[in-house]
């Protein structure tokens, strides 16, 4: 239950199981023997996971699919669900690492596989790019606009027979690219300390203390942590007055070291600190004693940020990129920005202003408790499990059938015409009655 998938899975599975017969199938029990004690859990780690997961979830009346973009934890899952069609939860729509993973294996087949998924997604155009790319006539962009413009969507949620989104903006990108049903369920609670924060009224602190910043999470280059570090270069006012944290998993190296010479470049070694890969207890030290959270996405790649939940449940006044999911927050809840000279107004402002940081503390926290309500999420997702449920014959023969449309042209227009008879099949499915039971 390490990741942020597996704690989301955990809330929603605590409430599930008081009313449902529900078998886990997990990917990384190597470090987790069980996800709860006395709950029914399967592993599916190692070669042929996929048919062995398909084979057992054929005896429940209901798959539910978690999907990520990560292929050691996803990829079987993904494969499972085109032998055994259920309801898929989207949790990123941008799976370029999934496909990638899937398909690209050192062998021409799964070149050509994974060209294949990239023309059923996005089109002859975008075969073309992936052939240069194949032949080292491109590369990929340095950043994640690549990762963005080819999200392999369609391919990702192939065989559901519903879909749940986390965000009103991924919720209408997805039912872009499926003619299963998609349904916005606002996330449970899953984040956060369990406590109320105490609002009791703060000791002035000295004038020479800094404001503390805090970004968290996996640093990639959409987390935009250059943009936050050049605006403390260039504002006088930040570079006396602020501490700036990056704490996450420092995998993507070229970044990393693109922030450390921006960090040295600009004389900064004292005002910017890089944690890598803070235990569980040092990130929660660090949301706890921050000032402020900065958590942009820029580029966003569709994701329904857990590290915003987890920054408002702790009552952080937070700046975000406004757009996507982000953008789906009151601007009384959270400061939104939509450039480098807003990014560095916004910060300035709450730098030299307690009373707004604290104003906003308080609405961050009320707003959380009110949005993210695990048992309200859960009344949600079993109406539409029952749906699903009700309808996945027929959308089995759907996706059969468009299966088959598909092997002779991958393309859209062809998706197009598969969507239309998809439509017409599904008129024929018989409205939901009892309740199902659900397998995850």
């Amino acid at each position: 239950v390490e990741s942020a998938i597996g704690r989301y899975s955990a809330a929603i599975l605590d409430e599930l199981v008081t009313r449902h017969e529900v078998t886990v199938f997990a990917t990384g029990l190597k470090r987790s023997p069980s996800l709860r004690p006395g709950m029914n859990t399967v592993r599916i780690d190692g070669k042929g996971a996929d048919r062995a997961l398909a084979a057992q979830i054929e005896q429940h009346e209901i798959a539910v699919y978690n999907l990520g973009d990560f292929t050691p934890f996803h990829g079987d899952i993904h494969k499972a669900m085109q032998q055994i069609p259920g309801v898929a939860i989207v949790h990123d729509v941008a799976n370029f690492g999934l496909f990638w993973g899937l398909s690209i294996n050192g062998h021409q087949q799964g070149k050509k596989e994974w060209l294949r998924e990239l023309e059923y997604s996005h089109g002859p155009e975008a075969r073309a790019w992936g052939e240069r790319l194949m032949e080292g006539l491109t590369t990929m962009a340095r950043g994640q606009e690549d990762v963005l413009r080819y999200t392999f969507l369609r391919s990702c949620v192939r065989g559901a027979v519903g879909v749940v989104s986390h965000g009103e903006w991924a919720r209408q990108a997805i039912q872009a690219v499926t003619p299963a049903p998609v349904v916005r369920i606002e996330f449970p609670r899953f984040l956060g300390p369990t406590e109320a924060p105490s609002f009791a009224p703060r000791t002035a602190r000295p004038t020479d203390e800094r404001v503390r910043l805090l970004t968290f999470g996996a640093v990639n280059p959409n987390k935009a942590v250059d943009l936050v570090i050049e605006v403390i270069a260039t504002s006088p006012n930040l570079r006396e007055r602020v501490h700036f944290t990056v704490a996450g998993g420092m995998g993507h190296r070229a970044y990393v070291s693109d922030l450390k010479r921006l960090i040295e470049h600009n004389g900064l070694q004292s005002i910017v600190t890089l944690v890598d890969r803070p235990s569980d207890e040092a990130l929660d030290r660090l949301v706890s004693e921050a000032d402020l959270v900065v958590n942009l996405r820029y580029p966003h790649l569709g994701e329904c940020s857990g590290s915003l939940q987890e920054a408002l449940f702790h009552a952080k006044p937070t700046v975000v990129w406004g757009h996507g999911y982000y953008d789906e927050f009151p601007p009384e809840v959270v400061a939104k920005v939509t450039s480098l000279a807003e990014l560095q107004e916004a910060l300035e402002r709450l730098v030299s202003d307690p009373a707004e940081r604290e104003a906003r503390a308080r609405r961050a926290y009320e707003h959380a408790r009110k949005r993210f309500q695990t048992p309200a999420y859960c009344q949600a997702l079993e109406a539409f499990l029952e749906r699903c449920a009700a309808d996945r014959v027929i959308a089995s023969w759907t996706d059969r059938i468009t299966d088959r449309i598909a092997d002779f042209d991958p393309g859209p227009l062809t998706h197009e015409m598969a969507s239309r008879i998809a439509a017409e099949i599904s008129q024929l499915a018989p409205r939901p009655g009892a309740r199902q039971t659900a397998a995850a």
